[in-house]
């Protein structure tokens, strides 16, 4: 039924597709700095920042109370003298799953840019966008047909239910 309303109304349902899209990628960058900056948060800062390996006993930071930013911001700091080896290594060694791609742009983006949590969400927000074209490109390849790219693009990827909550966590 919606295809067929797509069909019979394009101007409308190109509106409508449009606006799904914005709507999604609004979603995304809102309010990406009023959370609380979580667990797995705060080990991708200290993976990134290559500090990792120089806690000896991160399980002072991880007590499941709340901790103030001043309690681990010098363990999220790139400019502590770290390397990206230094962040490559700390992934091998306490999360070998985990590409080491993320963790270096990351690692870059905050050596130019600095660390705070809406910087680190900021980038994995603006990965997440890259979603968008691949999708569409994936959808076209499978489908042949424009119209079911777009729907593909703006209902699964532009407000899917995870897909604009994701970037609101700083780590992939």
């Amino acid at each position: 039924m919606f295809f067929l309303t797509i069909l019979l109304y394009p101007k409308i349902s190109k509106f409508i597709i449009g606006m799904v899209l914005v709507v999604g990628i609004f979603l995304r960058f809102y309010n990406l700095d009023g959370k609380i900056y979580w667990r797995d948060e705060v080990f991708s800062s200290l993976q990134i920042s290559g500090q990792l390996l120089a806690v000896a006993n991160y399980d002072e930071l991880f007590t499941g109370e709340l901790i103030s930013q001043t309690d681990i911001i010098n363990y999220q700091s790139v400019s502590n003298g770290t390397r990206y080896a230094d962040t490559i290594n700390g992934i091998k060694e306490f999360e070998p799953q985990l590409t080491p791609l993320y963790f270096v742009l990351a690692r870059g983006w905050n050596s130019v840019l600095g660390s705070s949590p809406l910087l680190n969400r900021l980038l994995t927000a603006f990965i997440s966008l890259l979603c968008l074209p691949w999708v569409y490109w994936l959808s076209f390849q499978l489908f042949e047909k424009s119209v079911v790219s777009w729907v593909t693009t703006a209902f699964f990827c532009g407000v899917s239910v995870s897909t604009p909550l994701c970037p609101r966590g700083a780590s992939l």
